[in-house]
């Protein structure tokens, strides 16, 4: 919350800035909407270009790292290692492959007068008592993990339709969660972590049709993972943060790092122009 109000102070700032600067050269009515829109674009891009200069928790936790491996108690701090089974691990919904952590996504495209969006109607994420096994000994994951950086491909084939036909008609699911329910979402993924736990949601009223796409990524005992959360020294454990659940990369904090600085840098560069398109136009189209 604190966050979101001081994002919306900093974009009223740029385009109240903008406002001084265009109405002292250009009296007249647009100046008011080229001052909104200009500012928009000039706040994206200092988002990227924030965050190259100073990096979030998971880029400094991961930096780190890479000087001190021991995680800090009660700070957001980066461990890598093997996943170990610290139960029985389970079956993938899909590609049935043994693993401790999978998340599934069941999507289609829908046309629309700009063209088409991605849409799912049927999203899974799961994980198993698992743990990190480092040099430094073992560190317990708590909570459902975020996913979103573990690399996930496309399934195919009449068995993978088969199995998910089956997996959905033999699952309870929640109804697919709306912008209202984020908080309650957000609770409940960050409060009392468990060591297991699952997310089930689905579209209310969908079923499995012939235009439907599978994703399916796990993650199971002996892949070497850097995860990223806060860490609880009387647990041995990374527990999920204020800010958001546990972050799970694949390969070693190096890769991390280059990876999410090139994601970076590309944003920036997208931005940068975008915003020079948008300057480019105004300044055309005021007077």
């Amino acid at each position: 919350m604190i966050s979101t109000l001081a994002s919306l102070a900093g974009y009223a700032a740029i385009v109240a800035t903008y406002w001084l600067v265009l109405s002292a050269s250009f009296p007249g009515s647009g100046v008011t909407l080229a001052s909104f829109l200009l500012g928009f674009f000039a706040y994206l891009v200092l988002q990227p270009a924030k965050q190259l200069l100073w990096p979030d928790a998971t880029v400094r936790a991961t930096r780190r790292h890479a000087r001190d491996p021991r995680p800090r108690d009660g700070r957001v701090s980066a461990v890598r290692g093997r996943l170990v089974a610290l139960g029985e691990p389970v079956l993938s919904p899909l590609e049935k492959v043994e693993c401790l952590l999978y998340g599934i996504e069941i999507y289609k495209y829908v046309g629309q007068e700009d063209g088409t969006r991605r849409t799912w109607d049927f999203q899974a994420r799961c994980h198993r008592p698992a743990a990190v096994e480092t040099p430094l000994g073992v560190v317990q994951l708590l909570g459902i993990p975020d996913l979103s950086r573990v690399p996930d491909w496309e399934l195919e084939g009449e068995e993978i339709r088969q199995n998910a036909r089956a997996w959905i008609a033999g699952t309870r699911f929640e109804p697919k969660p709306g912008l209202r329910d984020a908080p309650r979402l957000v609770r409940r993924m960050l409060g009392d972590p468990a060591p297991e736990g699952h997310l089930l949601f689905a579209e209310p009223g969908a079923a499995l049709e012939p235009d439907h796409r599978f994703e399916e990524k796990q993650l199971g005992a002996g892949d070497t993972i850097t995860v990223v959360g806060k860490f609880d020294e009387q647990q041995a454990a990374l527990v999920p943060r204020g800010s958001g659940a546990n972050e799970i990369f694949v390969g070693d904090v190096g890769e991390v790092l280059r990876e999410t600085r090139s994601d970076l840098l590309r944003s920036l560069a997208f931005m940068v122009l975008c915003c020079a398109i948008a300057h480019a136009f105004a300044s055309l189209a005021i007077p």
